[in-house]
């Protein structure tokens, strides 16, 4: 329990943070929407996919006597997405045109904040 705690008590405050990050402040809802559809989902299909995984895999005439298969079939599908991410993530992350950047260290004492490309992405936008 004191494992699921901490990954979970992790886990839901990074998603948010490295969604905008990846994809700008301004595309944070739809992002947001998109991460939390998954685990979601995952958590109404699951149980029956698991529950059916070992009622085949457990019955007296299983082609293969193997109650453990839904963990089989979990940790192929991580192994997946695992790969997927890899692939997809080679390079460091570039700051998005359309952050605003408001770390003190960035700007002197009494001048506004600033976006990180100097405004160009506004004015693309307009």
């Amino acid at each position: 329990a004191l494992m699921f705690g901490v990954s979970f008590g992790c886990l839901v405050p990074m998603r948010g943070a490295v969604g905008s990050i990846m994809f700008g402040t301004r595309a944070i809802g739809k992002v947001l929407g998109i991460l939390q559809g998954g685990p979601i989902a995952a958590g109404v299909i699951g149980p029956f996919v698991m529950a059916e995984l070992f009622g085949i895999f457990s019955a007296a005439d299983a082609p293969v006597f193997f109650p453990g298969m839904g963990f089989f079939v979990a940790a192929l599908v991580a192994l997946v997405a695992a790969g997927l991410v890899v692939r997809t993530v080679r390079r460091p992350l570039a700051a998005p045109a359309s952050s605003v950047d408001q770390s003190p260290a960035a700007r002197s004492e009494g001048e506004p904040a600033t976006q990180a490309d100097g405004g160009r992405a506004l004015d693309e936008a307009s």
